[in-house]
């Protein structure tokens, strides 16, 4: 306390006090002025410190950061993995918008990192993101349909109604795009190398084809 309030400090067997010339630059995720009525901080080195205070929100607090931060990482991340990704697909950008991020901005890095180690087109693509980002296109939100569903007694195939629906949605991507695969992949918001593989699990068309 003494060495903030009077800038001067006695080192260790000196007679003497040295007069110092620096500047404090202290960070916190906490409310101080809550600690402080709480007893858990300190008030006199609080008021010591507290003298230009600087509040930065949370990232969750300022979403409209996350395109601008999101694409600083791409180029960065991709520069530093050998990866030429231009874009982030549209899809991708809305399910990062809409995270709340708890590990702030170190967390959007670690995301899009991921992401570029997965993706392998020139697109940053919504199934290159972690899954708990992504909630399937035209479903309900699952904690409202989930009062809606029953589990029958004797319980359920979960791989098999996963699989039926993702059929669907695969035969419906098709169907609007009449038959080109890449463009299914983006309506679906997956790599092209995704769609072949899961026509291919399906046996749903020729699995050599481009289009």
């Amino acid at each position: 306390l003494r060495a903030l309030q009077e800038r001067k400090i006695k080192r260790v067997g000196a007679a003497r006090e040295v007069d110092i010339d620096v500047r404090i630059v202290a960070a916190t995720n906490r409310d101080l002025e809550e600690e402080v009525k709480r007893e858990r901080f300190r008030s006199d080195l609080y008021y010591r410190l507290n003298v230009v205070q600087i509040r930065v929100p949370a990232l969750r607090e300022r979403k409209e950061d996350v395109p601008l931060l999101a694409q600083h990482f791409l180029r960065r991340l991709g520069d530093d993995l050998g990866r030429v990704v231009r874009a982030i697909h549209p899809r991708a950008m809305e399910a990062l918008c809409a995270y709340h991020f708890p590990g702030n901005v170190r967390e959007l890095e670690n995301i899009v990192e991921r992401a570029l180690t997965f993706e392998m087109s020139d697109v940053l693509m919504p199934d290159s993101l972690p899954s708990h980002l992504i909630a399937p296109p035209g479903l309900p939100d699952l904690a409202t349909a989930s009062t809606a569903l029953e589990l029958p007694q004797n319980g359920v195939d979960l791989e098999r109604i996963l699989a039926d629906l993702e059929k669907v949605y695969l035969a419906k991507a098709l169907d609007r795009t009449r038959g080109n695969r890449t463009e299914a992949a983006k309506v679906l918001g997956i790599s092209f190398r995704s769609i072949r593989y899961k026509l291919a699990k399906y046996g749903m068309g020729d699995e050599d084809g481009e289009s």
